[in-house]
Formats: C-alpha cells, structure tokens, sequence
C-alpha cells in the first residue's frame, strides 16, 4: 500500500478550503463506499468506541488495475482491534444510541452530505441487522464458542433497538420499521438479493425489517436451467430488480421462475 497517497487523501479531507460535498462526491471516486459504509456499521453496532479515521483503521487497495472484483484501485477497510467492542466490562455500550463514536472520522463527514450516501447507509445498518448480525446468527455463533445470547450483558439481544433508534435520529427518519417477506416458488431456481445481501431460504421464507423512508432494492438472479418470470404478491413486475416502499402492516413477495425449454 502506497501509505504516501492514503497521507494525501487525509489532507484533502483536512483542507477547510473544499467544501464539505465536494470531499463527499471526490470520496465517491477514490474509495468503496460500500466498504466504509460496512465497516462504519459493523462497528457502531459493537459500541466500538476505539476507532477513527486516525487509529484503529487499515485501508488497502490494488496498485494496478485488475480483472478482479477487488482490483479498481479504490481504498477499501479492514475490520481490525475491536476489542473494546460488545464486551462485559462495559455493559452500558448496548444503549449506545448516538454516533460520537465516529464524529471525528473526516470521511463519514464527507460522505454524509451525499444524499445517497445516507440511503445506503441506512439500508446497509438494516441488511447486517437482518442477516450476519441478527440474533439468530449470532447465537449459532456464540454457540460454536459455548456461550449463547446471554453474554455481555445481552448485549445482541438488546442492541438492535438502541441502534435502530441511533440511525433514526442521525439521518432524521420519519417512517415506521416494517418487515418484507420473501418466498420463492422454487429454491433451486434462483435466489434473491435484498439491497446488499443474498437471501437464504433454508427455512423456507426469508424476512427482514427495513425504514419505510427509503425504498427497498430486491432482486431475482435464475440459476442455470431457469429463467425469471416475475413478482408476484404486493407488488408484480416481470423486471429481475425493483424497488418497493414497505406497506405498513408489511410487505410480501414471492419470486417466480420456471425452467428454460
């Protein structure tokens, strides 16, 4: 990693002559956007109260450009030293509802004054609290080491809440938390992806519980031998990716394949 230029791209964001959204729409081209977003989220939602844009933080990229998914040259993070994160020595940090922890990241900052940025953001938070980060995985995990939903304090039991009211009052949202429910006419066909994440049936239906601020991004992707024929349920469209507002009360739709003749 050429530490010089990740020097230079701090000075940028220090420099008071640039205008706070020309630093935000800059960022958009030098780094991974998504790659912050998930690692501002990741630790926000541990309470990780040792991590800035000046410590705690590694950031790489690609010298050349390569035919990878990685391989743009863009900055991307590296999750690193969370242990001041969601442990038992400090049960207070479960109600942690504010972002102090990041106040001084010149990069969130920045970023914040792109009204996409904000959408993605919030969509992000929600994807991890749906997927890697609900409770349900998070026991099968903490199971592998002998402990279960109990440790820390309770502290993933407790903290979807605090961080749920915490993006709701950074980004100054005004809808409900309504859940959409996805199925899918045949498991083998295909598979969806919500937002950033793929979906996994295994228990039959998938669900999540998003913002109603913002629209919800679902996608059908046929395996081979398939073909995608549409959505139906409380919205219908024959296009693979829609985006839908959640219906108060909640949202259902079902992917619908076949195979290809």
């Amino acid at each position: 990693m050429r530490e010089i230029e990740n020097k230079d791209l701090i000075n940028y964001l220090r420099d008071e002559s640039v205008s706070q959204e020309e630093k935000g729409l800059y960022l958009y081209e030098q780094i991974d956007v998504q790659s912050i977003i998930d690692w501002l989220c990741l630790n926000l939602y541990l309470g990780n109260d040792d991590v800035s844009y000046k410590k705690n933080s590694v950031l790489w990229r690609t010298l050349q450009p390569e035919a990878s998914p990685y391989g743009d040259c863009r900055w991307r993070w590296n999750v690193y030293d969370i242990d001041h994160a969601a442990v038992g020595a400090k049960p207070e940090s479960v109600d942690f509802s504010d972002f102090s922890i990041i106040s001084d990241n010149r990069f969130y900052w920045a970023l914040r004054t792109v009204p996409h940025f904000r959408q993605q953001f919030v969509l992000t938070a929600m994807d991890m609290m749906n997927t890697n980060l609900s409770s349900e995985n998070v026991e099968k995990v903490l199971g592998e080491w002998g402990l279960d939903l109990s440790y820390s304090n309770n502290y993933f039991l407790k903290r979807p809440e605090y961080m749920i009211q915490s993006l709701r009052n950074e980004f100054d949202l005004t809808g409900k938390v309504e859940t959409v429910l996805l199925d899918i006419n045949n498991a083998e066909a295909g598979n969806i992806y919500v937002n950033t994440v793929q979906t996994d049936f295994s228990d039959g239906t998938w669900e999540g519980k998003y913002f109603t601020d913002y629209p919800v991004i679902v996608t059908a992707v046929s395996n081979p031998g398939y073909e995608f024929v549409g959505w139906s349920g409380d919205e219908e469209s024959q296009e693979n990716s829609i985006n839908i507002y959640l219906e108060e009360g909640g949202t259902t739709l079902t992917a619908v394949f076949k195979e290809k003749k």
